[in-house]
């Protein structure tokens, strides 16, 4: 028994390179986990920002943000733009007055979000119709030469709208719902637009079927040239 103390033996256990910080793998090899998490929470702080602020505030957070990621010395961004700079291309002075002297048509000014809003009467269209009935495209073409002056400057969107009726099944098989219908109709105005001389890349065509005015009509919506719909 004693022979076996004796020869018992203390059990050490050893720390490995890795618990013991002498790994061999470099310190920084994960270093970009933490910048790209950075990265990330820097862009869900901007979406939570974004979405809690109503329309009329967004384009200031948007500059604020720019203006915050870009500022450099003197409180300028790196392009020595101050925020006036930022803030975009505005509809030229007076192109809210297009409509005046034209009947059947309702205008909306829109400040904050520098969009015009040109109405045409409502069911203007008879159902499944898509061309513009005449007497519409001589009052098209009076707004077109009130626009005349202004389209270097700004952007048209000829909107299709329809009722809520579905469009019956038709020989065509392009016009299967109220969506084919409504984009049809504000392609054929958009067509007139041209042929009266109107550049074709200043123009955009957009179907909305029953989902906005919910009557078969035509609208037109007017936005500086630079900024997108």
């Amino acid at each position: 028994m004693k022979e076996q103390r004796k020869t018992r033996k203390k059990i050490r256990v050893g720390r490995s390179d890795h618990a013991s910080g002498n790994s061999h793998v470099h310190e920084d090899s994960h270093a970009w986990a933490v910048s790209y998490a950075d990265f990330l929470m820097v862009l869900l702080s901007f979406f939570i920002i974004f979405f809690s602020v109503d329309g009329n505030q967004r384009v200031d957070v948007i500059d604020r943000i720019a203006m915050s990621a870009t500022a450099g010395k003197g409180g300028q961004n790196a392009l020595g733009k101050n925020k006036t700079n930022l803030q975009g291309p505005r509809l030229p002075a007076g192109i809210a007055e297009v409509a005046t002297g034209v009947d059947g048509f309702f205008v909306e000014r829109v400040d904050h979000s520098q969009k015009l809003y040109i109405y045409f009467d409502d069911n203007i269209y008879n159902p499944g119709e898509i061309d513009l009935p005449a007497a519409q495209v001589i009052k098209l073409r009076g707004i077109l030469t009130r626009l005349e002056p202004y389209i270097k400057d700004v952007n048209i969107t000829f909107v299709g709208h329809t009722d809520s009726t579905k469009v019956q099944r038709v020989k065509n098989k392009y016009l299967d719902n109220n969506f084919d219908l409504s984009s049809i109709r504000a392609t054929k105005a958009l067509q007139q637009a041209v042929k009266s001389g109107f550049d074709p890349a200043k123009m955009f065509a957009k179907g909305v079927a029953e989902h906005s005015k919910g009557t078969r009509t035509l609208s037109l919506v007017i936005t500086p040239g630079e900024e997108e719909r």
